[in-house]
């Protein structure tokens, strides 16, 4: 019974990290450098794996986000 679970759980473990990631960014985007926060549509996913945000401070969701993609994938 666990077998037919384990990536179902992986997957919803996987996006319950990446969203704990995106609440502990930064802020900063491509679009613009001063926003606070990480918003879908102006982030890349690999913004919040990097150490740093895209406004200069340092990353906090990095942990998060690294799990989060390593589950995921």
């Amino acid at each position: 019974m666990l077998k037919k679970h384990i990536v179902s759980g992986g997957i919803c473990l996987a996006l319950i990290l990446l969203l704990i990631a995106t609440f502990q960014y930064p802020g900063g985007s491509l679009h613009d450098v001063r926003a606070a926060g990480f918003r879908w549509q102006h982030n890349y996913l690999c913004n919040l794996t990097d150490a740093k945000a895209v406004n200069g401070q340092p990353n906090a969701a990095q942990p998060w986000a690294i799990g989060g993609v390593l589950l995921l994938c």
